[in-house]
């Protein structure tokens, strides 16, 4: 079991794991400028990110669990998303 923990321990994060870091820093940054919630495809356009609408989906989904952003239902029920009060 002590050897488990520390392999599992010692691994440092793999090249995709830091881009979407990276990546959902700039996400952060883009909803803290704007004033009202948005969605994941005005994110992507916003920010000129390259990514699919999935990806960014992912990358809200992991931020919403962190606590950093929250999400809400805008206009015709659609998923938008803001900075966490």
């Amino acid at each position: 079991k002590e050897l488990l923990e520390k392999r599992a321990g010692a691994k440092k994060p793999t090249k995709t794991q830091v881009e979407n870091e990276a990546l959902k820093a700039k996400i952060v940054e883009i909803l803290a400028a704007s004033e009202k919630a948005l969605t994941a495809t005005e994110i992507i356009s916003k920010g000129a990110l390259g990514i699919t609408n999935q990806k960014a989906t992912a990358m809200l989904t992991a931020l919403t669990a962190e606590g950093k952003i929250s999400r809400g239902t805008g206009e015709k029920r659609k998923t938008v998303f803001s900075i966490a009060e």
